[in-house]
């Protein structure tokens, strides 16, 4: 994972670069125009491009029709509060099951979606 390539989207313009260890080099910062380097990145990378946690980016890239799919674990805890995971939605999307996996030993489960175009304003 250490010499794979990030793209790392920030909204701190002033961030030039991060020190994760000595892997500066696979680190890449997008902070302007984003969601036009993403889907130019979508063009470019061969296999998949994994969004491992934030609410804001995924909307963004829901809204922007530039998720294809989109997997979800659901951990059996009741917290009472927190984010709304998809409360900035602007347009009906269908999606598709396509895989569940059940991990058994903490009762959480994965659901992957494929998520189909934009439906209406």
């Amino acid at each position: 994972m250490n010499k794979t390539q990030k793209f790392v989207v920030t909204n701190n313009s002033e961030l030039t670069e991060v020190h994760w260890g000595d892997y500066a080099d696979t680190i890449t910062l997008l902070h302007s125009d984003v969601m036009t380097k993403i889907k130019e990145l979508k063009t470019q990378i061969k296999g998949d491009i994994i969004v491992p946690a934030s609410a804001g980016l995924v909307q963004s890239l829901i809204n922007a029709d530039l998720l294809d799919e989109l997997r979800i674990i659901i951990h059996p805890v009741l917290m009472g509060s927190g984010k709304y995971y998809f409360d900035n939605i602007h347009t009906r999307h269908d999606m598709k099951l396509i895989e569940t996996k059940l991990y058994g030993k903490s009762g959480s489960i994965q659901l992957r979606y494929e998520i189909g175009e934009a439906q209406g304003e």
